[in-house]
């Protein structure tokens, strides 16, 4: 997971905003979400993994809300985003145009 993590957060850019700040405030603000969370360990797990990968300059920080949220908490994610009403075809795009493309 935490090499998961690592990966994301260091292909992120923004052209606004020094990619280094906008890695440090990831790092910062890791929110672990859903059942597979719920693990003993897994938090103390990830948070001890992520300090030995991430940059000497992050500062790591894992957001975790108490059990009987996160269980359920990236299906209300999803079902906020989905009743949106500015959420609809300009929200995905297709798999071809991604391979094509790229995010």
């Amino acid at each position: 997971v935490a090499d998961s993590i690592v990966t994301a957060i260091g292909i992120c850019y923004d052209d606004d905003i020094n990619n280094k700040e906008l890695r440090e405030e990831l790092y910062a603000n890791i929110t672990l979400a859903g059942g597979n969370t719920l693990f003993p360990g897994i938090e103390e797990r990830i948070l001890s993994e992520l300090r030995d990968k991430a940059p000497t300059s992050a500062k790591v920080n894992i957001v975790a809300q108490p059990s009987e949220e996160r269980q359920f908490s990236t299906w209300r994610g999803g079902s906020v985003i989905a009743s949106l009403v500015t959420f609809g075809s300009n929200s995905w795009i297709l798999k071809e145009d991604y391979d094509e493309y790229g995010p």
